[in-house]
């Protein structure tokens, strides 16, 4: 039971953590979420040709290098593409594997989408768990909050308290200037902080949304897209895409990125339904225990970093 729990704790971070990345990081999964978004509402509209579209995403199942692009010529003089192994290639490795047809390569990545998209229902039980762990993270905030604006207070009065003792002269100049600076700084950490609890709750939420609603349409999204574009959803979803070849046939699996390696995650998608089914017997557990996805001890003093969405 333990074990689960710690499981569950750990599979809620990683949601944390990529609901809350740095906007100093060009590559942060909301980026990549937005990019898809924007990159299905335009498709269609560009043109533009780029080399293939899984290269440097697709690596060898078997040895781990990446797949490079060839073309063979038949004795008709038709040419074929093929995805190789660069291990093999340039003799980095022992790997045996044969070249694949770029056309099976494509189909097999095709199919993956399909397999990971998930069911409708699944996204609702997703977004009923989910949102109620943002609501539990967003009214811990507001007690957070408040103590945030008491020790704001309280700074503010020992501030005046330092002018007054500083006129009637208890406090000399240089220590007066020590403690202004000190407390200068901490009253605009605090100030930032009270400003951006409800920015964070709003942002994390829409996060949330566009994450969903990319993976209930994973592979609807992904035949809409034209070969440019299906470079950038293969970027948001997956980490790396591995092609095996098992018993003389080509199998696709993926490594995810985040977030969608914990909405993906089939233990996290059991948990969301049962969580639901709890709540429709009336048996649901509280709130902050459902899946055991209570992030809250996950946050720190400096509280939740609010997620960059750029186009």
């Amino acid at each position: 039971m333990r074990s689960a729990a710690a499981s569950s704790r750990r599979r809620a971070s990683r949601w944390r953590r990529s609901a809350s990345n740095s906007p100093a990081w060009p590559s942060s999964p909301s980026r990549r979420v937005q990019n898809v978004l924007t990159a299905h509402q335009v498709s269609g509209e560009r043109t533009q040709k780029h080399e293939h579209y899984l290269k440097g995403s697709i690596y060898c199942g078997d040895c781990g290098s990446r797949l490079l692009v060839t073309h063979a010529k038949n004795g008709k003089g038709v040419v074929y593409p093929y995805f190789m192994c660069a291990g093999r290639h340039a003799k980095r490795t022992n790997c045996l594997r044969q070249a694949m047809p770029v056309a099976d390569i494509e189909q097999k990545v095709e199919d993956y989408y399909r397999q990971v998209q998930i069911p409708e229902h699944i996204v609702t039980a997703l977004r009923h768990m989910l949102t109620r762990q943002f609501d539990d993270l967003h009214a811990a905030s507001k007690t957070e909050r408040r103590t945030l604006v008491a020790e704001r207070d309280k700074l503010r009065d020992e501030r005046r308290s330092l002018l007054r003792a500083h006129h009637s002269g208890a406090v000399p100049l240089d220590l007066l200037k020590e403690e202004q600076d000190r407390i200068s700084r901490r009253l605009a950490f605090l100030d930032s902080r009270i400003e951006a609890g409800q920015v964070e709750y709003d942002q994390a939420k829409a996060h949330l949304e566009d994450c969903l609603e990319l993976a209930g349409n994973a592979h609807a999204i992904y035949m809409s897209l034209n070969d440019s574009l299906r470079r950038v959803a293969n970027q948001a979803f997956f980490e790396r895409i591995n092609v095996y070849e098992i018993e003389h046939i080509d199998a696709v699996t993926a490594d995810h990125g985040e977030p969608f390696d914990v909405l993906f995650d089939p233990a996290v998608q059991g948990d969301a339904l049962a969580s639901d089914a709890e709540l429709q017997q009336g048996t649901g557990a509280k709130p902050a225990d459902v899946a055991g996805l209570n992030i809250q001890p996950q946050v720190g003093p400096e509280g939740l970093e609010p997620p960059t969405i750029t186009v």
